[in-house]
């Protein structure tokens, strides 16, 4: 899921901020079964990223020390409520000699509304064969304006940057200007965006800890990508979404606590659909994670008055 700004319908995507140590501080029911404490008493619909990032915690806290997430297949079924807890259910589908699995099964009223598929692997006790063909070339984001700050002069885009800061824990660098801003430009906005993503507060020092966390963030701005070439952007009145499911896979160690790029391409809408593709890397240009997300896109057949 990603971000309408503050006045559009679909704002409700997200509750208010919280860091992500809180978000991610489950309560263990018994062996298998945990549950995730409620953002807010008013009922909004749940982030998708809290969701993921919350099961990869649960999936973690129940497999074999030293074995590290290298993918998570997730599927959201309905959406969740802010105002109630999730409770998340631990299938020990399998624990083999080099790769442990589980699903996770989010519910809510008796209902599951998220299931995902977490594999983790057993670390290596030495390197094997590698290479990298993605590169990076982006601007540090030192040398990057605060998006406060760049886009200053522009009323619509600083209202869609304090939304996303106000309820995200996050910090933000845009290389170049974001969909949204370019289309409230009536600029042409293109498939693709990038921006540099930092959690604005540690995310724990577990790699569970900052894997879960990759997963949050890798939510934000996904999907908003498929719409550039569209004209239209999150949050327009005529414009439905819905993230249908999401993966990412993870390559090295990030901690997302410290900066890092995130990548965006919307390859593909069609049939009320859209397909996205992240690439995250480290400043130092180490590709860290991939991702693909399917989303509901499309234009609402009636708008309401």
């Amino acid at each position: 899921m990603s971000n309408p700004p503050a006045h559009t319908p679909g704002l409700l995507a997200f509750a208010a901020k919280a860091p992500l140590g809180e978000i991610f501080d489950l309560t263990r029911l018994d062996d298998s079964l945990f549950q995730g404490r409620s953002r807010g008493e008013v009922s909004t619909r749940t982030f998708g990223g809290e969701v993921l990032g919350q099961a990869i915690i649960a999936a973690g806290s129940t497999i074999p020390q030293g074995r590290d997430l290298h993918s998570a297949q997730a599927y959201y079924l309905l959406p969740g409520d802010t105002s109630l807890p999730v409770t998340y259910q631990v299938q020990r589908s399998r624990d083999g000699g080099s790769f442990t699995t589980r699903v996770v099964s989010a519910i809510q009223r008796d209902r599951p509304i998220f299931t995902v598929t977490c594999s983790f692997q057993r670390r290596p006790d030495s390197g094997g064969m590698t290479h990298q063909v993605p590169v990076m070339d982006a601007p540090d984001p030192e040398t990057l304006p605060d998006p406060l700050v760049a886009y200053a002069q522009d009323d619509a885009a600083v209202e869609w940057v304090r939304f996303l800061l106000d309820h995200q824990p996050v910090d933000l660098r845009f290389p170049e200007p974001p969909t949204r801003v370019r289309l409230a430009r009536g600029e042409p906005a293109g498939p693709r965006q990038r921006a540099w993503f930092r959690g604005h507060q540690p995310i724990g020092s577990t790699r569970v800890a900052h894997a879960a966390g990759l997963a949050y963030f890798s939510d934000l701005l996904l999907l908003s990508s498929a719409l550039g070439p569209h004209g239209r952007a999150l949050g327009d009145a005529d414009v439905q979404f819905a993230t249908i499911d999401h993966g990412i896979w993870y390559h090295a160690p990030l901690d997302p606590g410290e900066w890092f790029l995130y990548d965006m391409e919307g390859y593909w809408t069609g049939d009320d659909r859209a397909m996205c593709r992240g690439l995250i890397f480290d400043r130092h240009g180490t590709l860290c994670a991939s991702t693909l997300q399917e989303g509901l896109l499309r234009r609402k057949r009636e708008i309401p008055s």
